[in-house]
């Protein structure tokens, strides 16, 4: 008899509902933002993952060792990034 056919191939887990939240500069750049998102996740008790930070590529560019900086916080804390308007400023073509 002929082998078995190969087992299907594994799904990826469903993607969880999000909330994307646009950032601005006066924001990104606050000395308190990373601790004010992370006492609003604990206070209205929010999955970090299903929180989505968006920042354009022009904030970024504005003091890139802190955007990096504070970026790399808020993604310790599991909240989700995305860069908006890239290609758009510094990277267009």
């Amino acid at each position: 008899p002929p082998p078995p056919p190969p087992p299907p191939p594994e799904l990826p887990p469903p993607e969880l509902p999000f909330v994307s939240v646009n950032v601005s500069p006066r924001q990104l750049f606050r000395a308190d933002f990373t601790s004010e998102i992370e006492g609003l996740i604990r206070q209205w008790q929010f999955p970090p993952g299903a929180l989505k930070l968006e920042v354009t590529e022009t904030v970024i560019m504005r003091d890139v060792e802190k955007s990096v900086a504070v970026l790399a916080a808020l993604k310790k804390l599991g909240v989700g990034l995305s860069l908006d308007d890239f290609g758009t400023g510094y990277s267009s073509l």
